[in-house]
């Protein structure tokens, strides 16, 4: 959580907050969801893939910010 909030707070410090970012940020939060579930159900390999998804969506906000 704490690239997620870096990455977002650099997105609102550099004004860089558009449509995609926001659908970034909605991609971020539904994987840590999901992440959760995965983790209840004990699908291991569907957590770590769904945990990927939501790193990747994570630097996508923060190469867009900087970017």
């Amino acid at each position: 959580m704490l690239i997620y909030a870096c990455a977002v707070f650099s997105a609102i410090a550099f004004e860089a907050v558009d449509s995609t970012t926001v659908v970034l940020a909605w991609v971020f939060i539904v994987s840590r969801l999901a992440y959760l579930v995965c983790y209840w159900l004990d699908y291991a390999t569907t957590r770590s893939e769904v945990w990927i998804i939501g790193m990747v969506a994570a630097f996508s906000i923060a190469v867009r910010a900087v970017l």
